[in-house]
Protein backbone atom coordinates (compact mmCIF):
# COMPACT_ATOMS: atom_id res chain seq x y z
CA UNK A 1 0.00 0.00 0.00
CA UNK A 2 1.45 3.32 -1.03
CA UNK A 3 1.30 6.52 0.97
CA UNK A 4 -1.03 8.10 -1.59
CA UNK A 5 -3.40 5.14 -1.36
CA UNK A 6 -3.40 5.43 2.42
CA UNK A 7 -4.18 9.16 2.22
CA UNK A 8 -6.92 8.49 -0.33
CA UNK A 9 -8.53 5.90 1.95
CA UNK A 10 -8.37 8.24 4.95
CA UNK A 11 -9.88 11.13 2.96
CA UNK A 12 -12.63 8.90 1.60
CA UNK A 13 -13.43 7.77 5.15
CA UNK A 14 -13.53 11.34 6.42
CA UNK A 15 -15.54 12.70 3.47
CA UNK A 16 -17.83 9.71 3.13
CA UNK A 17 -18.73 8.81 6.68
CA UNK A 18 -17.31 10.91 9.50
CA UNK A 19 -18.14 14.45 8.40
CA UNK A 20 -21.68 13.68 7.17
CA UNK A 21 -22.37 11.86 10.45
CA UNK A 22 -21.13 14.82 12.50
CA UNK A 23 -23.15 17.23 10.35
CA UNK A 24 -26.25 15.11 10.95
CA UNK A 25 -25.60 15.16 14.70
CA UNK A 26 -25.24 18.96 14.64
CA UNK A 27 -28.50 19.32 12.71
CA UNK A 28 -30.30 17.00 15.12
CA UNK A 29 -28.92 19.01 18.08
CA UNK A 30 -30.12 22.23 16.46
CA UNK A 31 -33.64 20.94 15.94
CA UNK A 32 -33.71 19.36 19.40
CA UNK A 33 -32.83 22.77 20.81
CA UNK A 34 -35.71 24.31 18.86
CA UNK A 35 -38.11 21.69 20.23
CA UNK A 36 -36.88 22.30 23.79
CA UNK A 37 -37.24 26.05 23.25
CA UNK A 38 -40.85 25.66 22.15
CA UNK A 39 -41.68 23.26 25.02
CA UNK A 40 -40.07 25.54 27.59
CA UNK A 41 -41.83 28.65 26.37
CA UNK A 42 -42.92 29.64 29.87
CA UNK A 43 -39.73 29.09 31.87
CA UNK A 44 -36.58 31.14 31.62
CA UNK A 45 -34.15 28.38 32.61
CA UNK A 46 -35.49 25.92 30.04
CA UNK A 47 -35.23 28.57 27.34
CA UNK A 48 -31.64 29.36 28.31
CA UNK A 49 -30.65 25.70 28.04
CA UNK A 50 -32.44 25.39 24.70
CA UNK A 51 -30.59 28.43 23.37
CA UNK A 52 -27.30 26.80 24.42
CA UNK A 53 -28.24 23.64 22.50
CA UNK A 54 -29.26 25.64 19.42
CA UNK A 55 -26.02 27.61 19.55
CA UNK A 56 -23.94 24.45 19.93
CA UNK A 57 -25.74 22.90 16.96
CA UNK A 58 -25.07 25.92 14.77
CA UNK A 59 -21.42 26.14 15.82
CA UNK A 60 -20.98 22.40 15.22
CA UNK A 61 -22.54 22.69 11.80
CA UNK A 62 -20.31 25.61 10.81
CA UNK A 63 -17.19 23.85 12.09
CA UNK A 64 -18.01 20.61 10.28
CA UNK A 65 -18.74 22.38 7.01
CA UNK A 66 -15.44 24.24 7.42
CA UNK A 67 -13.56 21.00 8.06
CA UNK A 68 -15.23 19.44 5.04
CA UNK A 69 -14.07 22.38 2.92
CA UNK A 70 -10.52 22.18 4.28
CA UNK A 71 -10.34 18.44 3.62
CA UNK A 72 -11.57 19.02 0.06
CA UNK A 73 -9.04 21.82 -0.44
CA UNK A 74 -6.16 19.69 0.83
CA UNK A 75 -7.17 16.66 -1.22
CA UNK A 76 -7.54 18.74 -4.38
CA UNK A 77 -4.26 20.56 -3.75
CA UNK A 78 -2.35 17.33 -3.24
CA UNK A 79 -4.12 15.58 -6.11
CA UNK A 80 -5.38 12.73 -3.97
CA UNK A 81 -8.82 11.39 -3.31
CA UNK A 82 -11.47 9.65 -5.32
CA UNK A 83 -13.31 11.17 -8.20
CA UNK A 84 -15.73 13.71 -6.87
CA UNK A 85 -17.15 14.86 -10.15
CA UNK A 86 -20.88 14.70 -10.58
CA UNK A 87 -22.17 13.86 -14.02
CA UNK A 88 -25.07 16.02 -15.02
CA UNK A 89 -27.85 15.14 -17.43
CA UNK A 90 -27.53 16.41 -20.96
CA UNK A 91 -30.15 17.29 -23.52
CA UNK A 92 -29.90 15.30 -26.71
Amino acid sequence: MTFQTLLTNILNLINGYIIPLLIAIAIIAFFWGIVKYIWGAGGGEAKAEAVKIITAGIIGLVVMLGVWGIVALVSNSLGIGGSTTISHPTVQ
